[in-house]
This record gives structure tokens, sequence and C-alpha cells, in this order.
């Protein structure tokens, strides 16, 4: 929807050369005096092709534009003719903390139109702009000044490199010499990664994913890094990677999603480096560091000292990716296209917990296992079999292994040397000997495994795999039609293998994992929005859509108290909607901690306290269509496309 009333307001404020620009700190009242229209050149780039809103069954009107007879807008909004957030109806305008806005007049209300005075409104908050027409009475416009989140490819050069800059700063500088440099809210890298495993590492049960609480903490520790990159350079923001468009100029063949710019070696580096070991070496994320003798700083380490899961026994000390998962490109994903997101918005059942289902899943998961990959085992012998079998992900093989690890079937060293082969500190199963050469008492233990865990029994997920490729149904000649057995997979699942980070409970290690959640938490901005402006009926009731047959999705909660596991059908504590999430003074006037509903009501787009705003909530160019609501049919039903 243009935010303009007409062309010629639209061209004033575009040819507009001379400005006044004021200032304000939080809260100031500023004035400004009215002076006269003066420019003369135009750069009007109006996008007739944009979605508006009456495409999506919305009222052309719903999104105030006008504040007492006044209009204001920044040159990004008038290029686009979108204002900031849109289609979000708002009662006050939304100004860029980075950038100025320009304030003007209307015509037929003043004595004359055309822009007025440049505003610049550095800090987030609400903010009463006094503006006086000629031979006119003061007036008040109301502003509220946000940090605006935008996708990373339409940054100007500058722009990039100050959010890059603040980023770098975060993963090079430590947490004690951080805030002696910018303040308060600096949080180093280590520091996020520590409380993603604090919160994904537990051994009891995972506080932060398949489950509704997933949206909360990830929006949450995503706020935090953002505050962290302002208290570094104010001009930036946690701005966010719109991987669909990737989807829609790459496609899902063979290597071309690689190429995109996020992984370019100023960007983000290499989605995976050509070397035995997987680190990332070349462009500006080179060799970033694992935090090593990590146990003086976290809870949480693996068993050489490293910040990562425990479960990860890899030895070297960097960053590292790998776009193949046992052998299989990407693990056999794709990244998320439109196509994907669509049945959400478009189906009449559509509910926050169908939402945090597909986020938690398809519509975010695929880029951390495309990326992070996974290895350490004959690649060449599980690639034959996985590709065959797709029903079968590569991915749940390392999902399997860690539900078996907090259920106690797989253990993990607690500490090794320095100097220990890889082989001497790798996990195993202590049922597995017994089981060895045994494919009768491997598929016991396998099966045994789903017991505790709830999840799928090995031996069916493999037969099931086998039965939708038209394999046979007998287990024994299902895995030896590829040469494997029982036995193998025990191994398989009991030795774990060595994930990238991006594939852990360590994710933030991996500065690609910031951009990454930003386009989750827009995506349910937007349905909140379509919801308010009634173009779909959101379910917002506390309950999520539970997966079956995901190794991940288990519905269990295990007890370590006595040193060994008493495990239980439960939802893991930070999921229900009165558990408290760990974020301290994110929101203004905040005192304590805040519980899932609230954080959720308080973290609306429409009437919440967030002091930042995403660019717009409707504008998706890897949707055919523009966005992933599909246009309403004559009888306004919306179902998922065929």
């Amino acid at each position: 929807m243009d935010p303009f009333a007409s062309t010629e307001e639209k061209t004033a404020y575009q040819d507009q050369r001379t400005r006044r620009r004021l200032a304000t700190g939080f809260a100031t009242v500023v004035a400004i005096w009215l002076g006269a229209f003066v420019g003369a050149a135009a750069m009007d780039r109006a996008h007739d092709d944009a979605p508006r809103l009456h495409e999506t069954g919305m009222a052309e009107d719903a999104p105030p534009r006008v504040v007492n007879a006044f209009r204001v807008a920044n040159a990004l909004e008038a290029a686009s003719g979108r204002p900031i957030g849109s289609p979000a109806p708002r009662a006050a305008f939304f100004v860029d903390v980075a950038r100025p806005s320009t304030l003007w007049r209307l015509e037929g209300v003043h004595d004359s139109a055309g822009p007025t005075a440049e505003i610049w409104i550095r800090d987030p908050g609400p903010h009463t702009v006094r503006a006086k027409a000629d031979g006119g009475a003061w007036e008040a416009v109301d502003v509220v000044a946000k940090v605006v989140r935008r996708e990373l490819r339409s940054l100007s050069g500058d722009e990039r490199a100050a959010y890059f800059g603040a980023l770098r700063a975060l993963y090079a500088t430590d947490d004690a010499l951080g805030r002696r440099l910018y303040g308060a809210d600096f949080r180093s890298a280590d520091w996020f990664v520590r409380e993603h495993l604090y919160g994904a590492a537990d051994r009891s049960c995972d506080h932060w994913h398949d489950d509704l609480g997933i949206l909360n903490h990830h929006v949450g520790i995503t706020w935090q890094l953002e505050k962290a990159l302002r208290s570094v350079d104010g001009t930036t923001a946690a701005h966010y990677w719109d991987y669909g468009a990737d989807a829609a100029a790459y496609g899902s063949a063979g290597a071309a999603w690689a190429a995109s710019a996020i992984f370019g070696a100023d960007w983000f580096g290499a989605a995976s480096p050509g070397r035995d070991d997987h680190v990332l070496d070349a462009g500006a994320w080179a060799y970033t560091p694992v935090r090593s003798n990590a146990a003086s700083y976290s809870n949480v380490t693996n068993a050489y000292g490293l910040l990562r899961s425990p479960w990860n026994t890899n030895a070297v000390p960097f960053l590292a990716r790998h776009r193949y998962v046992l052998g299989n490109d990407g693990g056999g994903f794709a990244l998320p296209s439109c196509a994907d997101f669509v049945p959400f918005l478009n189906d009449p059942a559509v509910s926050l917990g169908s939402i945090a289902s597909g986020l938690n899943g398809g519509l975010h998961g695929p880029v951390h296992i495309m990326v992070g990959g996974h290895w350490g085992f004959d690649e060449a012998k599980w690639a034959s079999y996985l590709a065959d079998y797709a029903p079968f992900s590569p991915s749940q093989v390392l999902l399997f292994s860690k539900f078996a690890w907090r259920t106690g079937f797989v253990t993990c060293p607690r500490a090794c040397a320095a100097d220990a082969p890889p082989e001497a500190c790798r996990c195993s199963c202590p049922d597995a000997a017994a089981a060895a050469g045994d494919d009768a008492k491997a598929l016991e233990v396998l099966d045994a495994m789903k017991f505790r865990a709830h999840a799928l029994p090995f031996s069916d997920a493999f037969a099931d795999a086998a039965l939708e490729a038209g394999a046979a149904t007998d287990d024994g000649a299902f895995f030896g039609a590829h040469g494997l057995s029982a036995s193998d997979i025990l191994d398989l699942v009991c030795a774990v293998g060595y994930p990238g980070e991006l594939f852990t409970s360590a994710a933030p290690q991996d500065p690609l994992f910031w951009p990454l959640h930003g386009l989750a938490e827009r995506f349910l901005q937007y349905a909140r929005v379509l919801d308010a402006l009634g173009a779909i009926g959101l379910d917002e009731a506390w309950r999520y859509k539970h997966r079956k047959n995901v190794a991940s999705d288990t519905g269990v909660v295990c007890d370590w108290s006595t040193g060994s596991p008493a495990c239980a059908a439960a939802t893991c504590p930070g999921h229900r909607e009165d558990d408290l999430l760990p974020f301290e003074g994110l929101f203004p006037g905040q005192v304590g901690l805040v519980s899932n509903r609230d954080f959720y009501d308080r973290s609306s787009p429409l009437d919440g306290d967030l002091d930042y705003v995403y660019d717009t909530l409707d504008d998706w160019p890897g949707c055919a269509g523009g966005t992933p609501l599909l246009p309403a049919s004559d009888d306004d039903d919306r179902g998922p496309p065929a």
C-alpha cells in the first residue's frame, strides 16, 4: 500500500533537496518550524507490481498514515512505496533510528504542501514532534522510533559493513573487555553459545526446540544479539536472511544454493569448505575459534573441553561446515521455499502451534542441516542406502543418537586428553558390545531405545522407508540389499560422529545462526497482522502441533538426578505457557523474567513492546505473488494448494 496520498505528494517528497536535520534524544519534544517547499529533481521508483492490501482481502485504509494532517517517511519508504513494518496498522508513525525521515504537511489542510524538515531520532521509543504550519497553530505529531531489521542484501555497502563489523566484534571480544568498551548490553559470541547450550544440550530434555517455546526462545536470543550489536555500532540491527529468495533463484539442484551472496568470502564464508576437517579456512570468518578450556566458563562442554555439545566429540577447535550428511548432499534437503510457507498461512485451521511446528522443522531446520553437515563415518557405505530410501532422512541418524544419549543408551567421554586420537574419544553404547555381530540383539537394542525416547523404533523406521521405496519387508533382506545389518545401524547411532556447529546445540558458534531466525519471526508476525486485519483466522491457543516419527520430537523428559535416567512422558520446561524465559532487560521496564505467554503478547507487531520492527512483513520476493498468502477466492476458502 502506497503511503502517499497522491502522486504529487510523493514527487514533492522525493524532489526535496534542502532539509533541516534535528536529532532528538529519548522522549525529547522537538519543535519544527515548517519551511517553504524547495526542490527540483525527481527519483520516482514506484513498484506498481508490488502486492497491495486489497489483493489479500484486507481493508485499504487499515494502516493509518496521517497524524494531525502530517505525514512522515524516509527515502527507502518513498522509493518502495511501503511504510516501515507494512502492512501492520499503527496509531503513530514509525521512524528508523538508523536514518533520517522527512515530515511534511498535507495540501488543503495547511497553507501549502510539501516537505518541511528532516528529523533523525536515534533512540528507540515513543517521541512527540511539535510542528507548526505557516501561520497556523502548533500541532503534535506522535512518532515511534524503531530499530529496523532489513534483508541483508537490501543493505547498502556501508550498512552491511557496519553489521558485519559489529558481529565480528562479538566474536573477537570477551565479555569483560566488551562491557568495558561497549556497555552493559554487550555479550560475546561465547556467551550466546553457552546460553544456547544450556537450553538445548541439557541431558534431561531440550528446553528450546521441538515444542512451543522454540519461537520465544529464538526471538529472545536474537533480540539480545541485536542489543549487543548496537552496543558496538548503534546504526546496525539484527538483519535477516530471506533464504526463500535463494530457493527461488537457485532451486534445489546440486550445488547451486551455495552460490548465494550469503556465502561470499566477505559475508558468511563458504557453505562447505574443501578440507578433510571441514574447518572454514577462507574469508572474513576463517578459523573462527571454538572456545577451548571452557569448563571454567560453561557447565556444558565436550570431552576435549571445547564449547560444544557433549555428544559432539570433534577435537578441532574451529568453526566447521559440511554440506553433506553421511555422504548425502544437503542431507536430502533443499532450502525452504515459498511453497513450503504457503500451506501454513492458507490453512483454514492455521494456528500458532502449527506455525511453530513448521518453523521448528521444514521452514528453517533444513538450513541448519545443509550447512552444518554430519561426517566421521564410511560415507560411501551409507550414501547409497540413504539416497535410495529418502523417507528416512539422513538427518534422523544424528537426532536418534542425541536422544539415545539423553535416555542413557549412548554415553560419551567426560574428558579426553588434548592429544587423544579421535577414535579413543568417541561416544558409544554400553549395550552394543553384547549385540556385536548379532542382528537380532542389535534390533532389540534399537527398539529398546524407542521405549525410552518414544521415537519410532529403528527397525520400523527403516522398514517403513523400505516399504515406501518398494523394497522387501523383511528386515534382514532390507538391510542386506545394501550390504548393511542391524548391527551396522546400531554402530552408526552409537558412534554419533561429528556434526558442524550449525547442526548442533552450539549453533550460535556459526555467525550464520543469527540472520537465519529473523525470517521465522517475520513470518509469525505477518500471520499475526493478517489475523488482526481479518485476512486469516489465527488460533493463538498455547498448543503445539507435534510431529510423529521425528526423533527429536519425543515428548519425554529424563531425570538424571540419581545418575541414571528416569524418563517419562512430559513437556520439557521452557515450553509451557507459564514457564519463565531466561531473558532479562529486553522489554521496556522489564523487572525479572517473563513467561512464554507474556513474552508472546508483548512481542506482538501490533501493540507490543518491541523496540524493533521488520522492514516489511508482506514483501516476499521468493513468492510468485509477492507473498505466501494466496489471493482470496470468491468463497474466501484459502485451503492449502493441492
